[in-house]
């Protein structure tokens, strides 16, 4: 019996997730000119916001830690690890609910929200579909 074809959205969405939301937003986060810019963009947001050191700190932590979660998970689903897709789904929920609870604190950042929802509810709705979750269980 042969192995399972790899499906074109795990390769897809797993280089998503490694390559752009991973590596590049990691490196390109981690750049000292680009922090200038996410204040500017804040700024036009309409979150006027001035970013201290230890505030700043934090930021770069947090999305570190994001972005080496979507390092690994991306790594995880092209070599077809069952808990990258698992871990995938969970962490896609978490911030769909952050998104959602941002909403609920500023209903001004609707539009944003729709927009930033978006990806999350496709890693959910494609991961948890029984074909994908087969393939990532060997059935």
């Amino acid at each position: 019996m042969q192995p399972k074809k790899k499906p074109v959205g795990v390769i897809v969405l797993g280089m998503f997730n490694l390559v752009v939301l991973g590596m590049i937003q990691l490196i390109t986060f981690l750049m000292p000119q680009n922090w200038q810019m996410i204040q500017k963009m804040l700024k036009e947001s309409g979150i006027n916001v001035n970013l201290s050191p230890s505030l700043l700190k934090t930021m770069i932590v947090i999305q570190s830690v994001v972005s080496l979660v979507f390092i690994i998970c991306g790594a995880g689903l092209l070599f077809k690890k069952e808990w990258a897709r698992k871990f995938t789904v969970y962490f896609a929920f978490s911030i769909a609910a952050l998104v959602l609870i941002s909403v609920l604190l500023s209903p001004a950042s609707i539009r944003q929200a729709v927009v930033q929802i978006i990806y999350p509810g496709i890693l959910i709705i494609y991961f948890t579909n029984r074909n994908i979750e087969d393939y990532f269980r060997g059935k």
